[in-house]
């Protein structure tokens, strides 16, 4: 018999896979921006190009290759964390960013050790918190979608410069973001009197 998938997201053995490739991805990318830009500002005027080029192609890599090293040492310690723990919850990713963060660190002495993972325990605390923030968004904005938006019908002005009977349909609007719950306020148009 197989066993069950896990509910979301990827198994751990191929998550560190994953997350070593993300990474790298994200460090190549980036690091070659970052150090194009820096070798065009820091060469000379007229070899402005060739430096650019150089210095791209001297730290682009060591720069993918410690963003790989960093994905794969997190990825295999939250799935060390999810085996651990048997949950799968936003404690699981903190944990292992402040311990990832904090063992990048350990040549530098204690004091580096700890700003660093404190450090990374309050950014990957902080995405965390906004893949919180929209799931709850998404299913406040999933449990809305029956209600509709009427707007009002403007009556057509007659030749004596009065107006017809207005219409009183409802508009449905709103919600109440900070405590999660779905609240509506109901807004009636107003009708407008002939003159």
């Amino acid at each position: 018999m197989r066993t069950p998938a896990p509910p979301s997201g990827t198994p751990c053995p191929y998550k560190i896979i994953q997350e070593t490739g993300l990474c790298f991805a994200a460090g190549l990318l980036g690091g070659t921006a970052y150090h194009f830009i820096y070798g065009a500002r820091t060469s000379p005027r007229g070899h402005k190009l060739l430096g650019a080029i150089q210095t791209m192609r001297m730290n682009a890599p060591r720069t993918a290759a410690r963003l790989g090293t960093w994905g794969a040492l997190y990825g295999a310690l939250e799935c060390g964390m999810h085996y651990l723990r048997h949950k799968k919850d936003p404690w699981n990713s903190t944990t292992a960013a402040a311990v990832t963060c904090g063992l990048f660190e350990v040549r530098r002495g204690v004091w580096p050790v700890v700003r660093s993972a404190v450090s990374g325990a309050g950014l990957a605390a902080l995405f965390e918190g906004s893949l919180i923030f929209g799931d709850r968004l998404m299913l406040m904005l999933a449990m809305r979608k029956d209600t509709t938006v009427n707007y009002p019908k403007f009556p057509a002005a007659s030749m004596e410069g009065g107006a017809a009977g207005g219409g009183g349909e409802k508009e449905e609007i709103g919600f109440d973001l900070l405590l999660g719950e779905v609240g509506t306020k109901v807004l009636e148009s107003f009708d407008t009197a002939g003159v």
